[in-house]
């Protein structure tokens, strides 16, 4: 058992996005910088979501859905869409994250259970972003043996 916990191996530099940020341009931040989600918070630094490429393929889903029933002639329309579109529509609200004190036995059991790649780490109020741990960041602990206790 860790007595380890996700202030100890959280990466705190962490790429936010905020909900009035277009979706096109995330989607090339997120390239850019070769990951496939980011926090969303508000002007506090709270957590209010969670954009990813999942997101994004499902808002592409969508456009081609509706550009396909209009059978090509809605095509101003879904580029007016794509344009204006802003993270706030789109972000997954419902986000699961983990306070700076969680233990990362518990943060490992977390990610396992629900097929978590990367968890937002909140300030003990559970709002305020303090950082972010991903899959690497555990498995480099454990691999590591910084995690592994008697």
């Amino acid at each position: 058992m860790s007595s380890l916990t996700a202030k100890e191996v959280l990466t705190q530099e962490t790429i936010v996005l905020n909900p009035g940020m277009k979706v096109f341009e995330v989607a090339g931040i997120l390239r850019t910088c070769r990951i496939g989600g980011a926090p969303v918070v508000d002007e506090q630094r709270n957590v209010v979501g969670v954009i990813t490429v999942t997101d994004l393929f499902r808002f592409i889903d969508k456009l081609k859905e509706r550009l396909s029933e209009s059978k090509g002639t809605g095509a101003p329309e879904v580029h007016k869409i794509r344009l204006e579109t802003c993270v706030g529509d789109i972000m997954t609200r419902n986000i699961i994250s983990v306070k700076a004190n969680t233990l990362l036995d518990e943060i490992l059991d977390l990610m396992l259970r629900k097929n978590i790649h990367t968890l937002p780490v909140t300030a003990e109020d559970g709002k305020k972003i303090v950082g972010i741990i991903g899959r690497h960041d555990v498995c480099l602990a454990y691999l590591m043996g910084q995690a592994i206790t008697a």
